[in-house]
């Protein structure tokens, strides 16, 4: 059976803040074996060419 990643509240909070005030989203999750994976997603003001 599948289930979703944990969610890690540590610190997410002001990262969250700082990347949605930018127009993006952030997310953070435990990994198996330890540590945490931090996705953040921003928007482009322009598409490199």
């Amino acid at each position: 059976m599948s289930t979703a990643p944990e969610l890690v509240a540590d610190d997410q909070g002001p990262t969250r803040e700082r990347v949605t005030a930018r127009g993006g989203t952030a997310e953070a999750r435990s990994v198996p074996g330890g540590g945490i994976a931090v996705r953040a997603r921003l928007p482009l003001d322009e598409v490199p060419t």
